[in-house]
């Protein structure tokens, strides 16, 4: 009767390792070297989750470095694009409007990046996909490694709410609900724990497949 329960706890820990890095603390690098997987242009063609930069809400250089970091933490397949403007009208509206914007049937969780000091922090439509604002992340004119940092945590936040991710009590994680100051959020790691990570999963694998969660090399 124990074969199960012993196999089924070797896949945990197996996918566990997947969703969390080391617990000790990690920072964007300031250049990108073979360790970290890249965005690759194939991911486009398999159902993805679009992360979108809205009117260069975090500049170029600082979006390259934050955004590759961020989802190289994580098994999913992403996809990266920008827009001028964003209507957060539209997107309440229609949740399947990413595929449209983009006119690609496998954009099927958009994740917008926003900088907006009036807007709320997150606004999401789990599944479909999460508006954050990224104002926070310049908050005290942080230098520029803290601000990568920052941008990636909430490249993750925006990630786990579009797919349906809550906080969780675990303080390294990205998704730490002590995480909404900004002493939390430079206080935790880049990275979204299991605690997070599964339900993700399967709400990923609800809006695309299996393809959503096995990222493209």
């Amino acid at each position: 009767m124990n074969k199960p329960i012993i196999s089924m706890s070797l896949v945990f820990a197996a996918a566990a390792c997947l969703a969390a890095p080391s617990m000790g603390k990690n920072h964007v690098p300031e250049a990108l070297d073979d360790s970290i997987r890249e965005f690759n242009e194939a991911a486009a063609d398999r159902p993805h989750v679009l992360l979108v930069n809205v009117g260069k809400a975090v500049p170029e250089d600082a979006w390259s470095l934050s955004s590759t970091y961020a989802v190289s933490r994580l098994q999913l397949n992403v996809w990266t694009n920008s827009l001028e403007k964003l209507s957060q009208e539209q997107l309440l509206k229609d949740p399947s409007l990413t595929e449209k914007l983009f006119i690609n049937e496998n954009s099927k969780v958009g994740v917008y990046l926003i900088n907006d000091k009036t807007s709320v922090p997150v606004l999401a439509a789990p599944g479909h996909w999460a508006v954050v604002n990224v104002a926070v992340a310049s908050e005290g004119a942080p230098d520029k490694q803290t601000y990568r940092d920052r941008v990636a945590k909430l490249i993750l936040k925006g990630i786990a709410a579009a797919a349906g991710g809550g906080a969780t009590v675990e303080p390294k994680c990205s998704m730490f609900y002590g995480s909404n100051t900004i002493k939390g959020l430079d206080a935790a790691n880049i990275m979204i724990t299991p605690m997070c990570y599964f339900p993700m999963l399967e709400i990923l694998r609800s809006a695309g497949g299996s393809d959503m969660t096995v990222p493209e090399d």
